[in-house]
């Protein structure tokens, strides 16, 4: 008896990178290790974007509470005021302390 031979299929034609996607979507093992993959590529792109973003805002909140000169240090103006009196504002870096002071003799 003669057997009828075996035709390839239509999906032995298509290109390589078809195939693959084929044999990567057919086999549900393999589809889920590349999906945690994609999951932790894509999480430690996303640590990586927020430090950027945020590491900076922080040393600059930083720079501004405790002084450039170092912890306590703190700069201080004064305006004059129409009455008379002065207005002296001291700043801590983010801290900000304003008090009345009595008129200064000229």
């Amino acid at each position: 008896m003669d057997q009828p031979e075996i035709k390839s299929t239509e999906v032995t034609k298509l290109p390589l990178w078809a195939k693959i996607l084929f044999f990567v979507l057919d086999n549900a093992v393999l589809m889920i290790i590349i999906m945690c993959l994609l999951l932790v590529f894509l999480t430690s792109v996303f640590i990586v974007l927020a430090s950027v973003i945020t590491i900076p805002i922080c040393f600059h909140y930083l720079l501004r509470a405790f002084g450039r000169n170092g912890i306590g240090t703190y700069e201080e103006s004064v305006n004059n005021n129409p009455d008379g009196t002065q207005t002296v504002k001291r700043s801590l870096g983010i801290f900000n302390v304003t008090g009345m002071l009595a008129p200064r003799e000229r």
